[in-house]
């Protein structure tokens, strides 16, 4: 099989794996922690994961690439789109890169 010369997924992953994070959700009544996945929206300290699994949670660390664990407090949640916002302080220092508008196909 050939190979194409095009942009390949794994690239993409790679690149992508500055900007995202590992979450351990800490709830009550809970003796492990939940697991779960996000990724840095701006150089600013916010997150965006998956809402339904900060359900209860008391406290949240996020495991940044290099291995470092930080606290993270929810800035807000959508039930409907399962979407929620966290915030790390200080920032650390990412830049996420998303594609122009106008280069993005149906399925990007």
């Amino acid at each position: 099989m050939a190979r194409s010369s095009g942009p390949s997924l794994a690239d993409a992953f790679q690149r992508g794996q500055a900007w995202s994070v590992g979450l351990y959700i800490y709830a009550a009544g809970e003796e492990e922690p939940r697991v779960g996945a996000g990724f840095f929206l701006d150089g600013q300290g916010r997150i965006v994961t998956a809402a339904h699994v900060l359900a209860d949670a008391q406290q949240i660390i996020v495991a940044l690439p290099d291995r470092r664990l930080m606290s993270a407090q929810v800035e807000g949640t959508d039930d409907v789109t399962d979407i929620a916002l966290l915030r790390v302080s200080p920032a650390p220092e990412v830049r996420p890169v998303f594609a122009a508008p106008d280069a993005l196909r149906v399925g990007d």
